[in-house]
């Protein structure tokens, strides 16, 4: 390993490299943690890679054991996960474990990848919530996302999917586009999503964001060949991360819109997250 960095607080590293090594930076049970203008190259594994732990560490108290207020400011990754292509990041990995969580920004930074599926950035949130947030980046390879993992300032792709509340049935779809980003604890999403010869019962339901909702809201829709007495609009609850259809009644309370076997919905919207 070229720098192995365990129980540091409030420290910078400035313009300094770390080269064919097995990773390039290991950062553990640290915070307020600054990089300036390093970089990272030829590492058999990650450029940087953050790991959460539970383990003791001398002269800090448990609450440290989490990695927050680290910054990649700059930061630049060439040719790194030399061991095996498309496995480890370019840039930083960010790995967590025993439910310890872990807080990452990275700015102006830039990578350079050996082969087209390297990616540059690895978020793995198997254990404790991975909190990411990009900034000014200009990244050569892709960004991996998975488990329990927030991840601000770079749209991604999901799969909408219709399902029915009473029978979830399926159906064949000839559209199927979603696209969410995260700002300030906000993620905002468009959907179009286009399906026949379905067989759900009940009212219409979509599934595929990632994220749960902090909080109520309702976005708006266009729909085609749906039932309904008023135009209905997309909104997810408190506590879920699927969105259903409502049509607001006058003088009553609003109802959901039913699943039919063909229809249509092109729909935007946006719910807080923290």
């Amino acid at each position: 390993i070229g720098w192995a960095i365990n129980g540091m607080v409030y420290s910078s590293f400035n313009s300094c490299g770390s080269d064919s090594n097995l990773y390039g930076y290991t950062l553990s049970n640290t915070r307020g943690i600054t990089f300036n203008g390093c970089g990272t190259e030829d590492n058999q594994r990650d450029g940087w890679a953050v790991i959460t732990s539970d383990a003791s560490t001398t002269g800090l108290t448990v609450a440290v054991h989490d990695v927050h207020g680290l910054v990649l400011n700059g930061c630049y990754g060439f040719l790194n996960g030399v061991a095996s292509p498309s496995t480890y990041a370019n840039l930083v990995g960010v790995y967590t474990a025993n439910s310890r969580e872990a807080s990452v920004t990275i700015v102006g930074c830039a990578t350079e990848k050996r082969e087209v599926n390297d990616p540059s950035v690895i978020t793995s949130g198997a254990s404790g919530q991975i909190n990411l947030y990009e900034v000014n980046c200009r990244l050569d390879g892709p960004v991996s996302v998975s488990g329990n993992v927030v991840y601000s300032g770079r749209p991604f792709n999901f799969n909408p999917t219709v399902v029915g509340s009473v029978s979830g049935g399926a159906g064949t779809y000839t559209t199927r586009n979603g696209r969410y980003s995260i700002t300030g604890g906000i993620l905002t999403y468009t959907m179009d999503v286009v399906w026949t010869a379905h067989t759900g019962t009940g009212a219409i339901t979509i599934t595929g964001l990632p994220i749960v909702a902090t909080g109520a809201s309702m976005g708006s829709a266009q729909t085609t060949n749906l039932d309904f007495t008023t135009e209905p609009s997309p909104v997810i609850a408190t506590g879920s991360t699927a969105i259903s259809l409502s049509e607001n009644r006058t003088g009553s309370t609003p109802v959901l819109t039913l699943m039919k076997a063909s229809g249509r919905i092109l729909a935007t919207g946006s719910f807080p997250i923290k």
